[in-house]
């Protein structure tokens, strides 16, 4: 029986991320995944996917963009001037607006108010990864193969759906069947604010549009954020694709994706 993701199958899934970033974010990666049960081979399959296409393979925890498109932005809680700056995107799903910042720091026992960047930290990128994907119900979808609506309530849309979707089969190729993880008892209850997505519901989802993209970083301990020239984001995924969404808003509004190259 397996019991964890390897280094080996990181690389398989994602192999644009560099081998000193596997070695560092794995214990990380595995301990939220048993933490947020996303523990067996449907589940990781679906969430690697979607992780490696909103942060271009890991390696991209915070927005390159400044955040002022979410100026103003009641829906994603941004009534304070200076929020949309300060709650862009966060974290390998994208933790988005003041009100998500709020809820995943309550829920992770950090102060995402004050200080949001703390979840572009490998401890806690991850947890909040999961702390979205399992409120939003993901695993339940995940168990059922429903990889389109897995990208609508990520998405809002269906934006990317075909690199994501390639991720997936490769995903459902390399782990084994057999994974079983085992779970930390941890779980956050579910968000029933969110509700869940039905195969009748996801056929009508219109495109998420105006996503930002992101921005590199380098790391020892934590992610420290750097400059990436224009010619660089080419190709680079969802952390980059202009209309691409990293994280729902607490209401399915959508966010973006970034750092740690």
């Amino acid at each position: 029986m397996t019991s964890e993701i390897t280094d080996g199958m990181l690389r398989d899934i994602m192999p644009n991320l560099p081998a000193a970033k596997r070695q560092l974010y794995l214990p990380f990666l595995n301990e939220a995944m048993r933490e947020f049960e996303i523990a067996n081979y449907l589940r990781a399959s679906a969430f690697l996917a979607q992780l490696a296409h909103e942060s271009a393979e890991l390696r991209y925890f915070e927005e390159i963009a400044s955040g002022k498109a979410y100026e103003g932005r009641k829906d994603l809680g941004n009534t304070q001037p200076g929020d949309g700056v300060k709650y862009k995107g966060h974290g390998p799903i994208q933790i988005t607006g003041r009100a998500n910042h709020t809820a995943c720091g309550k829920a992770l026992g950090l102060d995402l108010v004050n200080n949001p960047t703390l979840i572009t930290e490998p401890p806690n990128a991850f947890r909040s990864a999961g702390w979205f994907w399992d409120t939003r119900g993901l695993n339940a979808l995940a168990d059922q193969r429903l990889f389109k609506a897995i990208t609508k309530k990520i998405n809002g849309g269906f934006n990317g759906l075909a690199d994501r979707q390639k991720y997936y089969d490769r995903a459902l190729r390399i782990i084994p069947e057999d994974l079983d993880m085992g779970t930390a008892n941890l779980n956050v209850p579910p968000d029933e604010e969110h509700g869940d997505v039905t195969p009748a519901t996801i056929a009508a989802a219109p495109g998420a549009a105006g996503a930002p993209t992101a921005s590199p970083t380098t790391t020892t301990t934590t992610i420290t954020t750097t400059t990436i020239p224009a010619e660089a984001t080419a190709g680079a995924g969802a952390a980059f694709e202009a209309g691409d969404a990293g994280a729902c808003a607490a209401d399915g509004s959508v966010a973006s994706s970034t750092s740690g190259d």
